[in-house]
């Protein structure tokens, strides 16, 4: 499955997206190649309220889900990566 980036922040995110994982700005659909950063081997994650899958940029602090705008802060503790429910819309 291949991902997009946000023209705003430069964030990635699943080809389904509607909002930016990582800044929440509406996605912009645009024909760009990939970057450097998708070829990165990052965490999945699910957000806990709609089940959409997340994938946090590495040094991404906080993001928001792309199906329901839910805002998490990623906390790293050793290999593990959580989120923390910032805003729930």
């Amino acid at each position: 499955m291949a991902e997009i980036f946000c023209i705003h922040c430069g964030g990635k995110n699943l080809p389904e997206a509607r909002f930016c994982q990582a800044c929440g700005k509406p996605i912009v659909q645009a024909n760009e190649p990939e970057s450097p950063a998708a070829q990165q081997n990052l965490a999945t994650l699910e957000c806990p309220y709609c089940g959409q899958q997340i994938i946090p940029a590495a040094g991404v602090t906080q993001l928001v889900c792309i199906q329901c705008a839910a805002a998490f802060e990623v906390k790293h503790e050793g290999s593990l990566t959580k989120l923390e429910i910032l805003r729930f819309p």
